[in-house]
Order: C-alpha cells, then structure tokens, then sequence
C-alpha cells in the first residue's frame, strides 16, 4: 500500500510539473498568434494634410516578429512603398511611391519576418486637400448718400473639403502702390460670402485702381480671384466738378455723395445750362443718360468710388460747333492729344481743342490739337472733359 501510495504520488508531481511548464510556454504561443505587431504612429488617424506623395512622412514601427522584417506601405489597396529589413522598436518613416489623390485616404502597412510570419496594422484614414477656395458670382456695388462715397465688392467662395476661413482683396491704387483690406464673411462653411467695403482712406491716389481678391481655407489653402479692374476714385473739390453719369436717371435721382448740392446737364446743342438744387422740385426730373458729362457742385471736399459696369451704352453722341461737354466712357485714360485723334464721324468735320478740368487743381487744362502744350495731360476715368469742334456738327463714340 505504501510503495502504491508512494508511486501516486510521483506520478502527481510529475503531472504537476508538466502542467506548470505548459502553463509558463503558454503566454509565448498566445503572443506569437494573437498581438498586433505593427503600430501606426503618423499621420494620426482621420487627420487633414496639404502635402504630397514627396512631402507626406508615413512614420510606423514594429515588434515581436523579429529583430528585422520587409514591410509595405499600402494606400487603399496599393502597394506604395516596400522597404527591406526594416528593424523593430525603430520609428520607421517612407513616403509613397504613387501620387496621393485629394479626399479620403486609407493607409496600413504589412510586415514579414524571415520566417514568412506576417501581421498587419490597423487602417488609418488620412484626408488631403491641396485646393484653395474657388471664386464666384463677383458683384460690385455703389453706395450713395454719404459725404464720401463708399463702394462693396462682394463674392461668393467654396471650398469641397475645409471651411473657407478669411477674405480680403489686394488694392493696386491709382499711385501705383498696394494695399490690403480685409472683408467681413457670413456663417461658417463650405459655401460663404465674402464683403469688402471701400472708403476713401482704402485708396491711395485718385483715377483708376483694381481690386485682386483673396481667400484661404482652414488648412491655409489660399488663391486669387478674377481681378475686379473698372474701379475709379474721384476727388471732388468743394465747387463745381465736371464727371460722368453711370446709369439712365435723373437730375434728381443722380446722388452722388451728401456733400453734392446742385446737379447741372449742359446742352452740347443750344450751349446753355439745366440746374437741379437738391431739396426742390424745378428740375428734378430732368432726365440724363447712361454716358453723360453733367456739373456736380459738392459744399465740400470729398471722393467718390464708383465701379463702372460693362452696361455703360455704347452710343454716338453728338458733338455741335464749338464746345461740347464729352465723356467717353473706354476712353478715359487718354492724353488730351490722343482725344484729339480719336475718329469722328463726319469727315468734314475737325477737333480743334480739348479741355480737362482738373477738379484737384481747380484749374482748366486745355490742348489745342497738334501742338505741344498740354498734350501728354491724362483724363482719368470718371471725369469728363471738352472738345472744341470746328465748323460742322459730328459725332464720336463714347466707348468701343
């Protein structure tokens, strides 16, 4: 009995210690089968890049497969990057062999140690864009009523990823310098307006300026518009004014600023005056066209920003022997000796002075056409000017 009793219990033991070195190799088995090797550590997850194929680092490591493994960078379903004895426990960082598309990008990699063991990692989500807000629907829009007269431009931006996040237009003025004005958006979004007001101290000079606008998103994808070029800003003296009227209206109706008291519309034909006082009736209906030279009489200093649309109508407009009150709308911009050469029709006919007045200066600025004197003096856009015709009546075309 004893000897039995003795043998169970070695034969105990044994199964003990069996079953005790069977428990200790277990960890080893479960590990080599189940643990994820490879670790993803950038670009983080569900993350946003501007970059490229040449630019974007896709950083990873690896464990417990191997001192060295061949591993593979996948984007999508492709194979992008293999690189050969890849060591463990390094930070490993290739970049793709393939162009990146704009929008969702799924990435992982594979690794491979020399005994044909393979694990993978987790698939992370990897979102680019590349591409600034896109412009749209340009809308430039003249104020009335204040004592200097202020102008909007207005824009519409859309970005297809990323929420556009700022606006402003670069100013080319009139003296050849730039600046800059920040515009005013609506509610966050893809989709967003975009408004920059323009006052006179936006402006650097007076006669002709452009407007470029400007925009980002939230990366910091940022682009240009289509530049905004029939932008004039006009320095009204205190006093008489000599400018061009924009659109179909009336004496009364044609408020420029609220410095502007009396409008006046000069006959090229019967040579005589039809004056507008602001706050009366006589007058006040009086009607001007689109393209017209008309007297304007401001209390006071002040400017006038005006946008001047493509719609300003394309028309003869006749000319009487002797003085004549123009505005030429595409040709504002030229030298006084170049109005002099502008075509006519009537071949009879001849040009024989123009004048310009300079509402800075006050002063009347005249040509006599073929002579030196004067010749080179610009008309900037939105002020008018005199020709002197000889002889016959004639007509010349305020734009082309």
């Amino acid at each position: 009995m004893l000897e039995m009793k003795g043998a169970m219990e070695l034969t105990v033991v044994g199964l003990l210690v069996v079953f005790s070195v069977m428990i200790l190799s277990l960890p080893s088995v479960l590990h080599s089968k189940t643990h994820n090797t490879v670790y993803l550590e950038s670009p983080g997850n569900d993350t946003w890049s501007t970059g490229t194929n040449d630019t974007i680092a896709f950083v990873y490591n690896h464990t417990g497969i191997g001192e060295l493994a061949n591993c593979t960078l996948y984007i999508g379903n492709t194979a992008v990057n293999l690189s050969l004895n890849v060591a463990n426990d390094t930070s490993t960082s290739v970049y793709a062999n393939a162009t990146i598309s704009e929008g969702n990008n799924w990435w992982n990699v594979t690794c491979t140690n020399s005994s044909g063991y393979q694990d993978n990692s987790s698939v992370y989500l990897l979102k680019v864009d590349r591409t600034a807000p896109a412009f749209s629907s340009y809308s430039n829009i003249n104020s009335t009523g204040a004592v200097n007269m202020t102008a909007n431009l207005s824009f519409t931006l859309t970005d297809s990823y990323n929420n556009v996040s700022a606006c402003k237009v670069k100013i080319y003025n009139p003296d050849g310098t730039t600046m800059t004005k920040t515009g005013t958006m609506n509610a966050s979004g893809l989709v967003r307006s975009c408004y920059v007001n323009l006052s006179a101290g936006d402006i650097s000079g007076y006669g002709h300026f452009i407007l470029e606008p400007w925009a980002n998103d939230t990366l910091g994808n940022s682009g240009y518009g289509t530049n905004q070029s029939n932008w004039t800003i006009v320095y009204l003296q205190a006093g008489w004014n000599l400018l061009q009227v924009d659109r179909n209206c009336t004496l009364g109706t044609f408020n420029l600023t609220g410095t502007v008291s009396k409008i006046s519309k000069y006959s090229n034909q019967h040579k005589n005056y039809t004056t507008w006082i602001k706050g009366t009736a006589t007058n006040e209906n009086v009607s001007l066209t689109d393209g017209d030279a008309v007297y304007v009489y401001s209390t006071s200093s002040s400017y006038w920003i005006r946008y001047w649309g493509a719609d300003v109508s394309s028309r003869n407009i006749t000319m009487y022997d002797g003085w004549n009150q123009m505005m030429a709308f595409n040709r504002s911009g030229l030298t006084l000796e170049q109005i002099c050469n502008e075509p006519i029709e009537n071949a009879t006919a001849a040009i024989k002075y123009v004048s310009y007045h300079n509402s800075r200066s006050g002063l009347y600025q005249s040509h006599r056409c073929g002579f030196h004197i004067n010749e080179n003096v610009t008309v900037p856009k939105g002020y008018g000017y005199w020709i002197n015709v000889e002889n016959q009546t004639a007509q010349i075309r305020n734009r082309d």
